[in-house]
């Protein structure tokens, strides 16, 4: 039995599963309560993760000190450490255009939205760089949009070196002060692929539901941990299972974090999201790794499927829940 606690319900019925793969110290367990995986010890060394450990507590609702000033201590106003911005953006294009469609349904003439996005504010949470809400500020230029981040390096890059047009606010949503100077404002709220790198899920969740306006919605975006490519490639689990995800959520566990942060299920639905298509999963089955079919054209995102069979196949996973990727929605 682990001396640690669900990060989820707060049992030690924990169940050890597996190391990572770049810190043999640290340990994917799996919870016996509530199915909840995830990655112990969490003390972390890195100053741009500034989270003391939960380790041994009785829930994840614990706060302690947050001390930001390292952050600010690594910045020296240098381009040293970071990757070329617009070789970053590229790679990353197609998940912006999807980011960018998810947004798009709250954004447009519907029960929830506002014409042409005029007076809503937008909130990206674990911005990085800033891209997102540059983006979103670029193709709405009536929306006020704010990134917020804990690293103020890449805050400061992608303001200051890349001058990308967007709010930027150096934090953490764990802050308190930072949630009650913020509460009630924004209409949507975006994180990409943050989710499972987050030390205090019940407790940034909770926050985040602050943070939002009463018609609200947020939208979140986060790896799955039923992807039916995990349970097929060892050395695609290996990639996904590292030292900087800390939680593995899928439908139910992520379900039960919405639940016990209060939020009725008629208020949140989570749907699948397959972003790589199937000559990448063939290419993990068969060689352990990817690209080696397709060179690196091995993603399928905004572009059409190579034959009805993968049309298929993605649609498949996505209705089953079992696809690489998962979507949250919330409404207030």
């Amino acid at each position: 039995m682990a001396n640690y606690n669900c990060v989820l319900c707060g049992s030690k019925e924990l169940e050890l599963i597996s190391s990572v793969r770049d810190n043999a110290k640290k340990k994917i367990y799996k919870c016996s309560r509530c199915g909840m995986i995830q990655l112990h010890p969490r003390i972390t060394t890195n100053p741009d993760k500034d989270q003391p450990s939960i380790d041994n507590q009785d829930a994840n609702r614990i706060t302690a000190p947050i001390d930001l000033e390292n952050n600010k201590k690594i910045y020296k106003g240098k381009l040293v450490g970071h990757p070329d911005i617009l070789q970053l953006a590229h790679v990353l294009e197609n998940d912006y255009d999807r980011f960018l469609d998810h947004v798009a349904k709250y954004i447009t003439k519907d029960q929830h939205a506002h014409p042409h996005g005029d007076g809503l504010n937008l909130l990206d949470v674990g911005t990085g760089y800033g891209h997102f809400p540059h983006l979103v500020r670029r193709d709405y230029p009536n929306i006020e949009t704010y990134g917020l981040d804990c690293n103020y390096s890449k805050l400061m890059y992608g303001k200051e070196t890349c001058n990308l047009d967007f709010n930027f606010i150096f934090d953490k949503i764990e802050n308190n002060k930072f949630v009650e100077s913020y509460r009630g404002t924004f209409d949507i709220i975006t994180s990409w692929h943050v989710l499972e790198h987050v030390y205090y899920p019940v407790l940034w969740i909770e926050n985040i539901m602050q943070l939002l306006k009463d018609d609200g919605v947020v939208l979140l975006e986060f790896p799955n941990e039923d992807d039916e490519l995990l349970q097929q490639a060892p050395e695609y689990s290996k990639l996904i299972h590292f030292e900087d995800h800390v939680n593995y959520f899928n439908k139910d566990t992520v379900t039960k974090l919405l639940i016990d942060c209060g939020i009725s299920n008629s208020n949140f639905t989570v749907t699948g999201v397959q972003r790589y298509g199937f000559y990448n999963y063939i290419d993990w089955i068969r060689y352990g790794t990817k690209d080696k079919v397709n060179g690196d054209d091995y993603r399928n995102i905004n572009n059409p499927p190579r034959s009805k069979y993968e049309k298929s196949w993605i649609e498949e996973r996505e209705k089953n829940l079992t696809s690489d990727t998962l979507l949250v929605t919330i409404k207030k």
